[in-house]
């Protein structure tokens, strides 16, 4: 099982470089599931939603990055868990 932790694909501190390369591996490795530990996103909430300010990927990007990661980038997920970031606002 390969471990995708917190990966908060939004934000200007993405790691997207080991990140794809960990995708690239666990997709193409036989026998490796992925499993999601949650936070695909900032999906910032209340006070937080100014930090959208400060960040450059817009909220309507950083849905379809994560529908890329949880949907469409050829892992084989063995689970996904919610982190809070992913159950805030809808």
């Amino acid at each position: 099982v390969m471990w995708f932790g917190d990966p908060h694909l939004d934000d200007d501190a993405c790691d997207w470089d080991s990140l794809l390369s960990h995708v690239e591996l666990c997709k193409t490795t036989p026998g490796v599931y992925g499993a999601s530990i949650g936070d695909a996103t900032n999906n910032w909430v209340g006070r937080l939603m100014r930090l959208y300010a400060d960040q450059h990927m817009t909220k309507g990007d950083a849905r379809r990055v994560a529908k890329w990661f949880l949907k469409d980038c050829g892992v084989n997920w063995l689970l996904w868990l919610i982190g809070n970031h992913d159950e805030w606002n809808e």
